[in-house]
């Protein structure tokens, strides 16, 4: 089981509900923090005295404050540890249930586990610790059908801003102008016209509003 712990939860009782199970199977320090940009700074700093945390488990939302920290989300945490420590097992413990988010997790970022906050969520998390500790995948039962019938999208950056300017409404025109300010390439209307037409095969959506409501439905916008 692993020895050093991070856990990033800004709830008191469900981070001490984590601290109690990850402490009774055998962890022998345990780190709580509220803040993304906290988690980040202590994991940093310990890996680089040559303590470094073998396991993170951490909430992908977090209710916002006075602070205006760099890394915002879980998301934006998990992508830059394991970037920095790609080694580094981590499991994520929150309420999402989009299989984009959920799948990219997993596919882009490599994490060992994903598991729904609910009424019997500390007990799959106890076993989404031993199999990750075991070297293995975790898959909530309650996701398992879900990712196993949602197809993985990988989506780079200018996908994603195609998706939520068409979810703004703005035409093909106005993209075109917008992407053409904003110095964001290819900006032609006949380049923004085609991958929307991509994306909305990578979908199987009928139309560019099926496409809205099928990539809201799964989290990407």
């Amino acid at each position: 089981m692993f020895q050093k712990v991070l856990v990033v939860e800004d709830i008191d009782s469900i981070a001490l509900s984590v601290v109690q199970l990850v402490e009774s199977l055998g962890a022998h320090e345990v780190v709580v923090v509220k803040y993304c940009e906290d988690a980040w700074t202590k994991l940093k700093a310990e890996a680089l005295q040559g303590r470094p945390f073998e396991l993170l488990i951490t909430d992908l939302s977090f209710e916002k404050d006075h602070r205006q920290d760099a890394i915002m989300g879980g998301e934006a945490l998990v992508a830059q540890v394991k970037a920095f420590d790609p080694q580094l097992a981590v499991v994520v413990y929150s309420i999402e249930d989009k299989p984009f988010r959920i799948q990219q997790l997993y596919h882009e970022h490599g994490i060992g586990g994903y598991v729904l906050k609910g009424r019997r969520s500390l007990e799959q998390l106890k076993t989404a610790l031993l199999t990750v500790a075991a070297g293995e995948r975790y898959y909530a039962p309650e996701l398992q059908t879900t990712l196993r019938t949602s197809s993985f999208v990988s989506l780079d950056g200018y996908e994603l801003h195609l998706l939520e300017q068409l979810a703004a409404g703005y035409s093909l025109d106005e993209m075109e102008a917008r992407f053409k300010a904003l110095g964001i390439t290819p900006h032609s209307k006949s380049t923004i016209e085609k991958r929307l037409y991509r994306l909305r095969d990578s979908f199987n959506a009928r139309t560019l509003m099926h496409l809205i409501s099928l990539a809201k439905d799964q989290g990407v916008i």
